[in-house]
């Protein structure tokens, strides 16, 4: 299911997901997984879970493509969470990162 996720991130930014963009592409979005956790039954793991980061770079924190990635996980029934928004110094853009739970 990450790689789904990512083809379609990859689908709405038109630029790769699994890496920061060069300098120069002023939106993009970055998918990484970093955690999980299962939910364990009688003798086995009746569901895994993967934990994923979503880093939305945007030149603007009003820039359409926060709301395009937002709405892709609501279709999806994907919980999230913004976790921070900021204007990143090393990229020169607003970094947004959401986390959420891939079901």
């Amino acid at each position: 299911m990450l790689q789904q996720l990512i083809d379609a991130i990859e689908a709405l930014t038109g630029v790769s997901a699994d890496t920061v963009a060069r300098p120069g592409v002023a939106r993009c979005a970055v998918v990484h997984g970093y955690a999980g956790s299962s939910v364990y039954g009688e003798d086995s793991n009746l569901l895994d879970v993967p934990r994923a980061q979503i880093d939305i770079y945007t030149p603007t924190r009003t820039d359409g493509l926060i709301d395009s990635v937002l709405q892709l996980l609501q279709d999806w029934h994907m919980p999230y969470e913004i976790a921070e928004q900021f204007y990143d110094d090393e990229t020169v853009r607003i970094r947004t990162i959401v986390q959420l739970d891939i079901l």
